[in-house]
């Protein structure tokens, strides 16, 4: 939780583009924060492997009103299941690539 308060600014000097955050265990607290941070507006591009993420990562990001513009997605290596994966497809049904790799609960 500590980490997360650092993505989490008011105010980025441009727009983020890109952002690649695999291997960083931003976890699902960092990813609720992130989306909540209105610096993420202009994103196109989102990598998220490999961070512990759950179904509640993907349902925040299938919520996640700021990535409107976001083209591609990966969130591959994370324990996101059946139920992340249905709430994150209001990204795909936006146009946005997604790439996940499930992998079952531990």
């Amino acid at each position: 939780e500590d980490g997360a308060a650092a993505l989490r600014c008011e105010k980025a000097p441009k727009p983020l583009r890109k952002l690649s955050l695999g291997w960083t265990r931003v976890g699902d607290a960092g990813l609720r924060r992130l989306c909540g941070s209105g610096s993420i507006g202009g994103l196109q591009w989102l990598y998220l492997a490999s961070n512990g993420l759950t179904d509640d990562a993907a349902v925040a990001l299938g919520e996640c009103e700021s990535l409107k513009n976001l083209e591609a997605l990966y969130a591959d290596q994370n324990g996101i299941g059946d139920r992340g994966a249905a709430a994150s497809c209001s990204l795909a049904r936006a146009g946005t690539r997604t790439g996940t790799h499930r992998q079952p609960p531990r």
